[in-house]
């Protein structure tokens, strides 16, 4: 189009007014002369390569180790008492634990936590149940209905119309 073997950014200036970029990877050339050049280009984006260093590859494999084959996860509060834990604070403290803090990967019931000077530590944890416990009224009642379901599968299984089944279903028509 402009006849040079590398790019001459004079000769450039000096032949094409404008560029009109198009869909489809269009461009037109709008030449000083009044004539316009059309030329299709290929765009092929390497962003997402260049971003995938071998030092990145290495830290995302390393954080997504087994993560679809274990889930886990970790109660709010029982993270910031571990976090307190390996800083060696009597209280958590966020400030601080970003800025020693690089990030935390969870596997089954251990949380290591990646420190900003390249080491790891790491610590073991249980979640505490939250909830009241059941009364032993409160179970009796649920085994019976569990029993009551079972029965009624069983039931159902053997025949379609509920002839073990003595509650009352309809009300009576009087």
């Amino acid at each position: 189009m402009l006849e040079l073997n590398e790019f001459d950014e004079n000769v450039f200036l000096k032949k094409v007014e404008c560029i009109t970029v198009c869909p489809d990877n269009l461009l037109i050339f709008h030449m000083k002369g009044g004539s316009e050049v059309s030329h299709t280009w290929e765009f092929k984006s390497t962003a997402k390569l260049d971003w995938w260093t071998p030092e990145r590859k290495k830290k995302w494999a390393e954080l997504h180790k087994n993560k679809d084959t274990n889930p886990s996860s970790i109660k709010d509060e029982t993270m910031k008492r571990l976090v307190a834990e390996v800083l060696g604070l009597s209280e958590f403290d966020e400030d601080k634990m970003d800025a020693a803090i690089e990030c935390a990967s969870i596997l089954e019931h251990t949380v290591t936590f990646h420190f900003r000077d390249g080491h790891t530590e790491s610590n073991d944890y249980l979640n505490r149940r939250v909830g009241n416990p059941w009364t032993e009224e409160r179970r009796i009642k649920q085994t019976k209905a569990i029993r009551k379901e079972r029965r009624w599968r069983k039931d159902g299984e053997d025949s379609n119309n509920n002839s073990g089944n003595t509650e009352q279903v309809h009300g009576s028509a009087d």
